[in-house]
């Protein structure tokens, strides 16, 4: 997801875009950056470091759920350190940085997309494993180990890197001269793709292959593995029920309680990641499937497009920087970690 949008959508009449790598952006815009997105980036960060002390750390680090979280912790700070700091330095400082060097093109473009889409597939994969918890209890220590969580996420940055090459090395800068309706004209130095790269002329298929990586597949393989996590928590509970009026109404506790608790908890927690996930992409997901329709200008008023734009991609980046909030409000064993870590002498954060 190109978090400057196309420069096709600029106007140019308006000297949006204007000499070297200093841009003319709306007041507005650089007010809605500055206040709804720098908290973001800053809290955001500061959460996911602690989100990987705690999953690296806690007692749950030998998991292979930690090693996951672990890994979309990391994969969250990455966005918010590269896109996201772009994309607040483009609309606060008004300052291009893609446009400042050819190294600055490339990595800007290729990270932009790559970082965000890695993160998606991490969560795929941990909502994945819990669906399997769920449905295969008694197998899930031999289907989903630690080393297994490190493999698939190897692999899987290993394959995104490759689909998303061609971004890398079809991206480069290029001058482009725009005229004013007055007559008059001028210059810029732009990161754009070259017109001999492989994806120039397909590249509508393209961005159909991206929001298809980023976001229609893992929401489709989400929703399906939190339906049947929904569904199998209630067919147990059910089934509980039955067994508990055929014991004549007992309600004590079974044993393993905590550990069914606790299941229920990480459980909830996936859930919950998932839902976050797809309320905060599922905006900018419909607005780029509409841009590249045939019917995109009887829909989307070219006036309000730079407001959709930087409001869906806030919203995108929120995403990356709410997870810590929700593992303290969903998990009391992740507060627990977390406050234990700060305790001298604890060793609440060094057992498992």
């Amino acid at each position: 997801m190109d978090v400057n949008g196309s420069l096709q959508d600029v106007n140019v009449t308006s000297s949006i875009f204007q000499y070297g790598t200093r841009r003319n952006v709306a007041s507005w815009q650089t007010v809605t950056a500055a206040v709804c997105l720098s908290p973001i980036i800053v809290l955001g960060v500061i959460g996911n470091l602690f989100s990987l002390l705690v999953w690296i750390k806690g007692r749950r680090r030998k998991t292979s759920t930690a090693r996951y979280l672990s890994a979309l912790a990391l994969a969250d700070i990455l966005v918010l350190l590269l896109p996201a700091a772009e994309f607040w330095v483009f609309y606060v400082l008004h300052v291009d940085l893609r446009a400042k060097s050819w190294f600055l093109c490339k990595f800007y473009s290729y990270l932009t997309y790559l970082t965000p889409v890695t993160s998606a597939w991490i969560l795929v994969a941990v909502t994945v494993e819990r669906a399997m918890s769920v449905w295969i209890p008694h197998r899930i220590n031999v289907v989903c180990q630690p080393k297994t969580a490190l493999l698939f996420v190897f692999v899987a940055v290993i394959i995104l890197s490759l689909v998303y090459a061609p971004i890398c090395t079809g991206s480069g800068i290029e001058t482009a001269i725009y005229m004013h309706s007055n007559g008059g004209g001028f210059s810029v130095q732009e990161c754009t793709i070259h017109s001999s790269s492989l994806i120039k002329n397909s590249f509508v298929v393209w961005l159909v292959l991206d929001l298809c990586l980023f976001f229609i597949i893992p929401f489709g393989i989400m929703l399906f593995c939190n339906i049947s996590i929904m569904a199998k928590v209630v067919c147990l509970a059910n089934a509980r029920r039955n067994t508990l009026q055929a014991r004549g109404g007992q309600t004590t506790a079974p044993r393993g309680g905590r550990s069914q608790k606790m299941l229920k908890t990480v459980t909830r927690r996936i859930i919950v990641l998932s839902v976050t996930y797809c309320v905060c992409n599922a905006p900018l997901a419909i607005y780029n499937l509409i841009l590249i329709s045939d019917g995109a200008d009887d829909i989307l008023n070219s006036e309000h497009i730079a407001g959709y734009r930087i409001v869906f991609h806030i919203l995108m980046f929120l995403n990356n920087g709410v997870n810590f909030l929700l593992y303290c409000m969903i998990g009391s064993g992740f507060r627990k970690d977390f406050v234990g870590m700060f305790k001298s002498g604890s060793r609440t954060s060094t057992t498992r």
